[in-house]
């Protein structure tokens, strides 16, 4: 009787228009290539969230591996609408996710099967919004927390605000590598690149409620000791979300957007991207270049060692987002496209090919940046609009 009464109940949801989400699409067999095998294109309207699977030409292989819609084995917090990937390829050959605002949970997804491998809370009770994840080895990872708990009373483990050490086979945390902070600004640490010897981060050193924001700042971490090495100040640039190196590790590159909070014209003053001799011990300041628009954490470097990065639009003042490529000898610049602002999102430059790849959430694709000019290749993933980029 009591299965009659569920069929029934079933039927009549599907009668009043109810729809089940679409299943996952699984993972995709992809070829290893010279530049790897795939990239993750994560789409989000920032209520819910879709992961899809891509060659590296950008063509989709799989249009949603997992979704906020999932309820995969081993998904135990369903994916948030806020999810981005690591800025580095992890070495491990899986599939990253960051869940950051408020959920604060890491997830590793086998991008053969798509099977959710594990998860993990990096904070329980605490959105520490974890912003970078970088592997240096078979076993662990570093991840970036941007935000830190209000109370000292918090465990080390879960206060946030630092670099956690992960044992990303065992999906734990390890410890945590505290980051300079200073009266009431904290670090707020962002990217995770390897130069050389050691793993850099920036910190965009802002107060609890994003009113004060002092000069930014990069640290270099010794990963022989979990320690940190250095540190750099950003004299008159603040808010340093981006880095990227060059692939012969010589050129360090790091994107500071300003305030938003100044105003456009203060903001702009204080907004630049920072290029760094990245061999020498602490790597050297060689140059700012100021951009005509505030530059974006979205930064990469091509194969020939030129900085794309988008560059941030003002619907009030008429501005677009920007897709800029700039000689970091030179600074000289080029608009390589443009849309609507806050559109343009992550950029991933597969340099073994010669191919940048670029979320623009306006056209729902991604561009391909390569010798030929621009090109798009359709990305949406389930009915979502790409919006960050990972690689596996």
């Amino acid at each position: 009787m009591k299965r009659v009464a569920a069929l029934s109940f079933a039927l009549s949801l599907l009668s009043c228009g109810a729809e089940r989400p679409p299943p996952d699409t699984g993972g995709a067999s992809l070829p290893e290539t010279a530049c790897g095998r795939g990239v993750v294109v994560v789409a989000s309207d920032y209520a819910s969230s879709s992961v899809a699977l891509a060659d590296t030409s950008g063509a989709i292989a799989s249009e949603s591996v997992l979704s906020s819609a999932s309820a995969a084995a081993g998904l135990g917090a369903p994916l948030s609408g806020d999810v981005t990937a690591p800025s580095s390829r992890p070495p491990s050959g899986r599939v990253v996710l960051l869940d950051r605002y408020p959920a604060s949970v890491v997830t590793w997804v086998d991008p053969e099967t798509g099977a959710v491998e594990g998860q993990l809370a990096l904070s329980p009770g605490v959105a520490t919004n974890p912003q970078d994840y970088l592997e240096l080895d078979d076993q662990r990872a570093y991840i970036t927390r941007y935000d830190s708990a209000a109370s000292s009373a918090v465990a080390p483990l879960s206060r946030g605000g630092d670099v956690l050490v992960v044992d990303h086979r065992a999906h734990a945390a390890v410890r945590s590598i505290a980051l300079p902070s200073e009266g009431a600004l904290l670090p707020r640490p962002t990217r995770l690149v390897r130069a050389g010897a050691f793993v850099v981060v920036p910190l965009e050193r802002m107060d609890r409620g994003f009113q004060q924001a002092g000069d930014g700042a990069v640290v270099g971490i010794d990963p022989a000791t979990d320690t940190i090495a250095w540190a750099l100040s950003l004299p008159g640039l603040a808010s340093g979300g981006g880095a990227a190196v060059a692939a012969a590790g010589a050129t360090l590159v790091v994107s500071c957007s300003g305030r938003f909070a100044d105003g456009l014209a203060a903001q702009r003053a204080r907004a630049g991207v920072a290029v760094f001799d990245a061999t020498q011990t602490p790597p050297a300041l060689v140059a700012v270049h100021r951009t005509p628009a505030p530059p974006s954490p979205f930064v990469d470097l091509d194969a020939d060692g030129r900085i794309v990065l988008v560059t941030f639009g003002d619907a009030d003042a008429g501005v677009p987002d920007a897709l800029v490529r700039l000689d970091p000898a030179t600074g000289e610049q080029r608009t390589i496209s443009t849309s609507t602002p806050f559109t343009l999102g992550d950029v991933r430059c597969l340099r073994a090919c010669d191919r940048c790849l670029v979320a623009d959430a306006e056209a729902g694709a991604l561009l391909v940046v390569d010798a030929g000019g621009v090109s798009r290749v359709p990305a949406r993933s389930r009915g979502l609009p790409p919006r960050y980029l990972g690689r596996f």
